[in-house]
């Protein structure tokens, strides 16, 4: 997972941030549990969470990132959604 993306995993970043409108998903290099996706605007719509998050993660081949961490349009952390469409803060690693 370091280095850049390919096959599968590239595959679904770019699907996501294509389908994305108004959310802008970031790997994190070297990290393969954690994404980044960052809001474009201040209102944060988390239906749209949930929808970019079946472009991000597989259950049925449990491929892709399991959690996005939010972030709003300055890089603040807002909080964590989970492929199974929990809603946590998460405070340390």
């Amino acid at each position: 997972m370091c280095g850049e993306l390919t096959g599968e995993w590239k595959n679904k970043l770019e699907k996501a941030n294509e389908f994305s409108a108004g959310l802008k998903v970031e790997d994190i290099p070297c990290e393969f549990y954690y994404i980044n996706v960052i809001a474009s605007t201040k209102l944060i719509d988390t239906s749209a969470i949930h929808s970019l998050h079946k472009y991000l993660y597989d259950e049925k081949s449990k491929v892709g990132w399991q959690v996005l961490l939010v972030h709003d349009a300055d890089g603040k952390y807002l909080f964590s959604h989970r492929y199974d469409n929990s809603i946590f803060l998460q405070y340390d690693d």
